[in-house]
């Protein structure tokens, strides 16, 4: 049987908690003035152990939300059957930070005296993340002020279901720290947000889109597809509450526009109006055939950005 740091020396870093080991240095020494240096060989149980000073910091990195709607948030539609040249699915998510923060202390919070004995450290700390280095998804941009304001809030009262991690933080991609335990009192005593529209919900568009590619030397077709219908699939909230309500869905409109030719496809969608940046693809060797095309039009609150795999 393998000592527990001898396991740990044996699995390497996930590239996503190699993400966060250059923020986590920053921010521990912005909070203790003084050098952090990374001990390289802790990788696991906890993740990341840093010594400050005569301080020494274990760290455990945990991503959210919940692993069934990230699985969802990618999981690509299937070509339809019946012959349909496009096909979308609106997929309407719980935006419950709140629970995603508190389940992830009941769950980290249990593993805590394995992490006490595996590594030897004056504080445990848990460090919370969403699930991709690429974005926040669904949480908020940094020009987002009041969102973050929001987040922060909801994120806050979720940790206050008590941990007995030293401190509890959550990472943004760009390096933004939310301080969440061990930095004074929550200010929300009650969640008591106004629902009379239904709870908060994030959406995303999945799309799957047929195109006949032009032969090589053939013109290029424009195609045009306004106020596109689409499926709405609703993932349950795992607030208790919640559950009882509908969702607030923003209501949305979609347009496709497409410029396909025997070298390039140029996707523009344009929701509620609103221009966003195009996707484009290579078509050659398409050229004179059908190509499908599956397209992740990804949304928070108050933007959407697009994503395309062809």
């Amino acid at each position: 049987m393998l000592h527990p740091k001898a396991w740990a020396m044996t699995r390497t870093r996930k590239k996503l908690e190699e993400y966060f080991i250059p923020h986590l240095k920053v921010f521990l020494e912005s909070e203790f003035e003084v050098e952090a240096e990374l001990d390289a060989e802790q990788v696991d149980n906890p993740d990341t152990l840093f010594t400050i000073g005569e301080k020494r910091v274990a760290i455990e990195l945990s991503q959210f939300p919940d692993k069934y709607i990230i699985h969802e948030f990618h999981k690509k539609i299937e070509k339809p059957q019946n012959g349909e040249q496009l096909f979308c699915v609106q997929k309407v998510f719980p935006f419950e930070p709140h629970r995603w923060v508190h389940q992830a202390l009941v769950k980290k919070t249990a593993r805590l005296p394995n992490y006490r004995k595996n590594v030897e450290a004056d504080e445990y700390w848990l460090a919370l993340h969403a699930h991709s280095e690429h974005t926040d998804w669904p949480m908020s941009q940094p020009e987002q002020e009041e969102r973050r304001r929001l987040e922060y809030y909801l994120m806050k009262f979720g940790a206050q279901s008590g941990t007995t991690f030293d401190r509890v933080i959550y990472f943004y991609r760009d390096g933004s720290v939310a301080k969440l335990t061990g930095y004074g009192e929550c200010p929300l005593t009650k969640l008591s947000s106004a629902l009379e529209s239904g709870y908060p919900s994030v959406s995303s568009f999945s799309i799957y889109l047929t195109l006949e590619v032009p032969a090589e030397g053939d013109p290029e077709r424009f195609l045009e597809f306004s106020d596109v219908d689409f499926e709405q699939k609703v993932i349950e909230p795992n607030d208790t509450h919640w559950r009882t309500l509908a969702p607030d869905i923003r209501q949305r409109t979609l347009d496709i526009l497409v410029n396909v030719s025997s070298t390039e496809a140029v996707f523009q969608f344009l929701i509620n109006g609103k221009k966003y940046n195009p996707i484009k693809c290579s078509t050659r060797k398409y050229a004179g055939s059908e190509m499908d095309a599956a397209i992740l039009v990804e949304g928070d609150l108050n933007e959407f950005k697009l994503q395309g795999s062809f």
